[in-house]
């Protein structure tokens, strides 16, 4: 009885020494929609605007462009891309990990086989008769060890880990998105600087005919040499004008090769900028699932699960750990008798670890993880934030890019208009060539803007299906893929 007491009260001083560990209030983040954000509209520049309930994007959203091309670069830079194969490797070791803390739930076998001799010395403090004697030992135990898990410090470890592997396959998805994002825009800058060297092009070779005109008009006397020279001067900017064009699609080009895993040499063909198709309307969304939808959001909350665990594991360390040991097995002094039943041995062991001064490690290691759980928390918060200000500002983009548009089809039909008359009552000899380089000046002008705009509409488009999370769901069950081993 009175052995029983005095365990009972070390078990007592264990407990209150472990009642010293330090308590923290952990507060959830908030981050609350605006009210724009009702799930049936989003925030516009003139007002909210209705939203399509059926119509969020999905897996493959980037077919609303009806271009194959793009389809094909886009499935091939899924394939292809380094980054991409780099995020899943990152997931598998986050699921190896996982594996690795799922281990400390459960026992521990060791199988430890041991030889041993040696020869008593004969001028040792030994007795007389084992002077000289060679010893041999033989043993095959089996330690078996199994560690409580009172406090939950490992059952939290396994949380955290698991949290931080659904953290790196939602950084897999996003990369994925920014991939597909980045490839269409890419492609539609390209599409979009040909447009343009395209419509320099026409423009430059309607000035070479009109110099041709103006060159011969000259020549009989009708024309001035001010009319050739402001011809000449007008045909050499817009020769200028296509050197940085090229160059700027050269530099898209080699973007999109290495988007692609090619090398940026490799020439990538790309459908002209009109054969690409969008809808008219705004696409679908349900941006009150926002924060359920965008995969760096549902990172962010996977981190915030797994910092929250890592507190818990932090405030586990101030307990004490509890081990059974327990082993068991054969030993023998020959080979020959190490397997009879009279060889049998083992060893039980149970035993409590207390700390109980480590300097103020395990109390700098608690504040470490509380602070990294509130850094996290504003992460989020931040993450948050900067979602829905990338949906409303892509939402603005569309609809005003696409009032831009409209208006520059407009301009350009006019002004296209202006330029036949201007150039008709030149060649009539009614009005000065000036009238009709203001008109070609003016219509290069517009037509550069309207392919520039239009191509700026296709990737704002581009920009709203990433913002709104690319084609995941709180359902959607997108795998990350596994390499093979």
């Amino acid at each position: 009885m009175r052995r029983l007491a005095r365990g009972w009260a070390a078990l007592g001083g264990v407990l209150v020494l472990a009642g010293c560990a330090p308590r923290v209030t952990l507060d959830p983040p908030v981050a609350t929609p605006p009210a724009d954000f009702s799930g049936t509209a989003m925030p516009g520049p003139g007002g909210p605007v209705t939203i399509r309930q059926n119509e969020w994007p999905n897996l493959t959203w980037w077919r609303i462009f009806e271009d194959p091309q793009l389809e094909s670069l886009i499935l091939e830079a899924l394939a292809r891309n380094n980054t991409l194969t780099i995020a899943v490797q990152q997931v598998e070791i986050a699921r190896a990990l996982v594996r690795e803390s799922r281990a400390g739930l459960l026992p521990q076998a060791t199988l430890a086989p041991t030889v041993a001799w040696s020869r008593i010395s004969n001028n040792g403090p030994v007795l007389r008769e084992t002077r000289g004697q060679l010893l041999d030992a033989y043993a095959l135990p089996v330690t078996l060890s199994y560690e409580f898990d009172f406090w939950n410090k490992n059952r939290l470890a396994l949380e955290s880990a698991q949290a931080f592997a659904a953290a790196g396959e939602q950084d897999w998805r996003t990369l994925y998105i920014e991939i597909v994002s980045s490839v269409a825009t890419t492609y539609l800058n390209i599409a979009t600087t040909l447009a343009e060297l395209r419509i320099t092009e026409q423009t430059l070779a309607v000035f070479v005919d009109n110099l041709k005109f103006i060159q011969r008009q000259y020549d009989v006397g009708v024309a001035s040499a001010l009319d050739l020279q402001r011809a000449k001067a007008q045909v050499s900017t817009t020769q200028a004008i296509l050197p940085d064009l090229e160059r700027q699609a050269q530099q898209f080009q080699h973007q999109l090769a290495v988007l692609l895993g090619r090398n940026p040499g490799e020439a990538v063909g790309v459908r002209p900028l009109d054969a690409t198709r969008a809808p008219a309307e705004l696409p679908g969304g349900v941006p009150s699932g926002l924060l359920q939808r965008r995969p760096d959001i549902r990172a962010e909350q996977d981190r915030l699960r797994a910092t929250a665990a890592r507190v818990g594991v932090a405030r586990a360390l101030f307990f004490p750990d509890f081990t059974l040991n327990l082993s068991a097995g054969a030993a023998s002094i020959s080979t020959g008798s190490l397997f009879l039943p009279g060889s049998f041995a083992m060893d039980f062991l149970a035993s409590a670890a207390v700390p109980l001064f480590r300097g103020g490690a395990l109390e700098a290691n608690f504040d470490a993880n509380v602070a990294a759980y509130r850094q996290e928390v504003a992460v989020y918060q931040q993450t948050v934030l900067i979602a829905l200000r990338e949906t409303a500002d892509a939402v603005s983009q569309v609809e005003e890019l696409t009032t831009e548009r409209d208006r520059l089809r407009q301009a350009v039909a006019d002004q296209d208009g202006s330029y036949q008359l201007a150039n008709r009552a030149y060649r009539a000899g009614v009005s000065s060539y000036l009238d009709v380089l203001d008109a070609e000046r003016t219509l290069l002008v517009a037509q550069l803007a309207l392919a520039a705009v239009e191509g700026q509409r296709l990737i704002a488009m581009i920009s709203l299906y990433k913002s709104l999370g690319g084609g995941w769901d709180a359902s959607d069950g997108q795998p990350v893929p596994v390499s093979s081993r």
